[in-house]
């Protein structure tokens, strides 16, 4: 019986010295292949000290501010659940969003958000949300918002039945307040006409312009807005851009 030939072992640096005599093109490209995806790496997983590489950043939960419609205290959650406690009155809260169309005539309270649309009409009934954006027609009923209130440009309604905290006046809006009004805070990126004093800050926005009254404690107006306006504030006030004063 013939005898079985002795087997050669072949490394891998004798592999590529035959292919570099063979083609040395070949081999240019065999010596830039990438290494595999765990190279660089020790035998326990971690990377090593000299790859430089590591955890470059990481995300934190969203939070989110929450005034609780019972009792009035705000507080901040993590994540976007549909309920939550208040911690002082431990009332059960709703953080539903609604978007809401026709006629309404029926209560809504949230500590979410609510959107009026163009063709909502509010009747008789009461909404009562953390943050609302007023699109369509409220000359009736209540609305109470506890936190930010966004009037826009097609939006049909009477001072006396809102209250807001926050009064934000966006793009393409031209509103005229004709009550002497009290925000927290205000930000104007349309035009607003109006009487307010504030707790907070009033800041115009490029493109903004106020006509009126101000009294607050801190106003900013960022450069291409505009101020109109017989202004007294009490602590600080930061000019960013262009200011006319009457």
């Amino acid at each position: 019986m013939p005898g079985r030939g002795k087997t050669k072992i072949v490394d891998g640096f004798t592999t590529l010295k035959a292919i570099q005599r063979r083609d040395p093109k070949t081999a240019d490209e065999v010596s830039e292949m990438p290494q595999p995806a765990d190279a660089g790496k020790s035998d326990s997983g971690k990377a090593s000290r000299g790859s430089g590489k590591g955890i470059s950043h990481t995300v934190m939960p969203t939070r989110f501010e929450i005034i609780c419609y019972d009792c009035g205290f705000e507080f901040k959650v993590t994540g976007r659940a549909d309920y939550t406690f208040c911690p002082k009155c431990r009332k059960r809260l709703d953080r539903t969003d609604h978007v809401i169309s026709g006629a309404i005539t029926e209560d809504v309270t949230t500590a979410g958000k609510i959107h009026l649309t163009p063709d909502a009409s509010l009747e008789s009934a009461t909404l009562i949300a953390g943050e609302l954006i007023l699109d369509g027609t409220a000359k009736s009923g209540l609305i109470q918002v506890n936190g930010k209130l966004e009037i826009g440009p097609k939006a049909s309604f009477s001072e006396k039945n809102i209250n807001a905290r926050d009064l934000c006046v966006p793009v393409d809006s031209r509103i005229t307040l004709r009550r002497k009004s009290e925000f927290r805070n205000v930000e104007i990126h349309g035009a607003l006409r109006a009487r307010i004093t504030t707790t907070g800050v009033v800041i115009i926005k490029s493109g903004g312009l106020f006509r009126g009254e101000i009294c607050s404690p801190r106003m900013v107006v960022e450069e291409g807005g505009g101020l109109i306006a017989d202004a007294a504030i009490n602590q600080v006030y930061e000019n960013t851009g262009q200011e006319e004063t009457a």
